[in-house]
């Protein structure tokens, strides 16, 4: 198999992430590795390419099965990255981008022989209240979010990148990502 890399991009929700992961997939050749989640897709996000949504059933019986590398539950919703999915990106020697939860990144991380992590904060805790009610989340929701991930906004300090992402400079953001780049020697199909 061809050797590809692997940059995993964590950080709360609404911080730009996906944003980020789509600027680096167009800026710079990166191939992103779709998770699988039991939400529904928000305005504008198109299933395989942002996430597979499925339903809740064939999402565990997919659990049960093996499929996955991680599981998180995140306000009741299921998210997991597939085996599959990743060592199918990573045969073709690109780099590889995963929006992916800080445990899940730490997985990774023993699973594969280099994988670099990748943190990214917002700006003001006011600035990403401001995003996730642009995204439509209630008060109630963001309230719950935080309550189950109360550290999600912490880096961890063995992430490899932390960037602060402000307003409007996601491009700006992939390009730093882009240009932290190390040389990375993946053997997929760990």
């Amino acid at each position: 198999m061809k050797n590809g890399s692997i940059t995993v991009i964590s950080g709360p929700s609404g911080v730009g992430k996906d944003t980020v992961i789509r600027h680096l997939v167009k800026r710079h050749g990166y191939r992103r590795a779709v998770s699988f989640t039991t939400r529904e897709p928000r305005t504008g996000e198109v299933d395989g390419q942002d996430y597979h949504f499925v339903p809740e059933q064939t999402f565990l019986d997919m659990h049960a099965a093996g499929e996955f590398i991680d599981h998180a539950v995140v306000t009741g919703k299921h998210y997991a990255l597939a085996h599959r999915t990743l060592n199918w990106h990573c045969q073709f020697g690109a780099p590889v981008v995963v929006n992916a939860v800080i445990e899940t990144g730490f997985l990774l991380r023993h699973a594969y022989e280099d994988v670099r992590l990748v943190f990214i904060r917002p700006p003001s805790m006011e600035s990403l209240m401001e995003r996730l009610v642009s995204r439509g989340m209630s008060a109630t929701e963001i309230a719950a979010r935080f309550r189950e991930k109360p550290l999600q906004c912490t880096p961890p300090v063995t992430y490899d990148l932390v960037i602060t992402n402000e307003d409007g400079l996601d491009a700006e953001a992939a390009d730093i990502i882009a240009q932290h780049a190390v040389p990375f020697r993946l053997q997929c199909g760990a």
